[in-house]
């Protein structure tokens, strides 16, 4: 059966070659969009960052609830702001 089953089977000998020419050909198609959304996903790290390290400040006792509620809602709106960038970006 196994014999049977070898005669059907596609031997590929320039696979490699095959597999390179693919992988060049994505990435050379995707370049633009990578370098499009690296930028914005670097600003959404750093709004997240920053959005911990304040409710860190709070949970220390080194700002108060207001101003932690004010950087807050400012780092929310800017990630939904980038989050919308990065959306359009991939379509």
């Amino acid at each position: 059966m196994e014999r049977e089953l070898k005669k059907y089977a596609t031997k590929f000998p320039h696979l490699q070659l095959y597999k390179e020419a693919i992988t060049v050909g994505y990435e050379n198609q995707t370049y633009s969009r990578r370098q499009l959304t690296a930028p914005i996903k670097q600003q959404l790290e750093e709004t997240n960052q920053k959005s911990s390290k304040a409710r860190d400040l709070l949970l220390s006792d080194h700002i108060d609830p207001n101003d932690y509620r004010t950087i807050k809602i400012a780092c929310e709106e800017k990630i939904a702001l980038l989050e919308t960038k990065l959306f359009k970006c991939k379509r």
